[in-house]
């Protein structure tokens, strides 16, 4: 029984962050179209990792509000197909594109571990900072399915968020449990996807892009106070800032750290 109401908690606290409001809210602080780090540089270094081509076809887990879909499809010709637990991002999602006539990209709700994704039909997986919601046994069903949904020959890029070290500080563990994380070690990724079939895993630590990243972040909250009042309200910015403080912290002892992860599906 407390495992179902553990669960059921989680699953609420996670509703109100991937809300429609909170969704804007994060994008307030990272910029348009994004939930986390949205540099064009970073972007760029990522598509840069894999052939991209036009007329691909890209299956993006947890697109949240299209932001890489966009530069995939807009400067690569890719077909990207998004799909997103949130259907408050899928549903704001498919707005931004349909006015912006993207009619490369297409948005669906859904949870990975379970959505009715087509066989052998996309030739690369991207997804930014998004699984780690997902435990170590929920990724392993994850990178299966999402092994079967390649072509032959078909890649992989991942970011995500991991743990620095098998045993963090308190301070770790405790912002890990209030964020609803499910954090592994980049070797314990890796042996997941590697699990799953996928060949030449490659990974890097790219976690003094992530610090970069949120000092900016960090910044524009403490520089542009009043234009996130004008459409939030101040106990959020105060949560926020506290938020990046702890972030900022936790990234400096490397405990909390960014992967970069490359896959391919063999021919």
């Amino acid at each position: 029984m407390a495992d179902i109401v553990n669960d059921a908690v989680t699953e609420l606290a996670l509703d109100r962050r991937f809300s429609l409001r909170g969704a804007l809210r994060s994008e307030w602080v990272y910029g348009r179209g994004y939930q986390g780090p949205a540099a064009r540089a970073i972007f760029d270094d990522l598509a840069g990792r894999q052939p991209l081509w036009p007329g691909m076809n890209v299956v993006e887990i947890g697109s949240g509000l299209g932001g890489d879909a966009s530069r995939l499809a807009g400067t690569y010709g890719a077909r990207v197909m998004g799909l997103d637990a949130s259907a408050d991002m899928t549903r704001e999602s498919r707005d931004r594109a349909g006015r912006a006539g993207m009619a490369r990209v297409s948005f669906a709700t859904g949870d990975v571990r379970s959505h009715d994704l087509p066989a052998a039909a996309f030739d690369l997986v991207w997804t930014r900072d998004c699984l780690m919601y997902l435990s170590v046994e929920d990724k392993t069903l994850a990178w299966a399915r999402l092994f079967d949904s390649l072509r032959p020959g078909g890649r992989v890029l991942v970011s995500d968020y991991c743990r620095g070290a098998a045993r963090c500080s308190d301070a770790f563990e405790t912002f890990h449990e209030e964020s609803h994380y499910q954090l592994a070690t980049f070797e314990t990724c890796a042996a997941v996807v590697t699990g799953a079939g996928f060949v030449d895993v490659r990974t890097e630590d790219r976690t003094a892009d992530l610090l970069v990243s949120l000092r900016e972040e960090q910044a524009r909250l403490l520089s542009e106070v009043d234009g996130f009042l004008a459409m939030f309200t101040a106990r959020e910015h105060s949560d926020l800032l506290e938020r990046w403080r702890r972030k900022i912290e936790l990234v400096e002892r490397h405990e909390l750290t960014w992967l970069v992860m490359t896959a391919c599906k063999p021919e």
